[in-house]
């Protein structure tokens, strides 16, 4: 399976598995899995993909969408690393959700 490093601030090491676990999760729910690895910090205030490793241009984006929905999250006043995980995932179920919702409507258009 492809991998890739991400970068998380020192600030949110202590759910950096979790974090790990929910961008894999959200990796294969969009059909893009790929295996997390995390680095050492490289900004202070957001995660990144520092290193594609062996992504396809899919599962790189689908690695950039993940922690852009994790940076909003945890970048709100609220965002605590150890929730982030559950609270993440219910996000992503709702959003998953609503896209679906849309397709279907789309088709039943037709």
């Amino acid at each position: 399976m492809n991998t890739a490093v991400f970068s998380i601030p020192n600030r949110w090491q202590k759910g950096a598995y979790q974090i790990k676990c929910w961008i894999e999760k959200y990796a294969r729910a969009v059909d893009q899995p790929l295996v997390v690895t995390i680095g050492g910090e490289t900004d202070s205030g957001q995660i990144w993909v520092a290193d594609r490793g062996t992504l396809t241009p899919q599962q790189h984006q689908a690695a950039d969408n993940a922690v852009h929905i994790l940076n909003n999250f945890l970048n709100q006043p609220k965002g605590e690393p150890w929730k982030a995980r559950n609270n993440a995932e219910q996000e992503l179920e709702k959003q998953l959700a609503e896209i679906d919702r849309v397709l279907s409507e789309s088709k039943s258009a037709n």
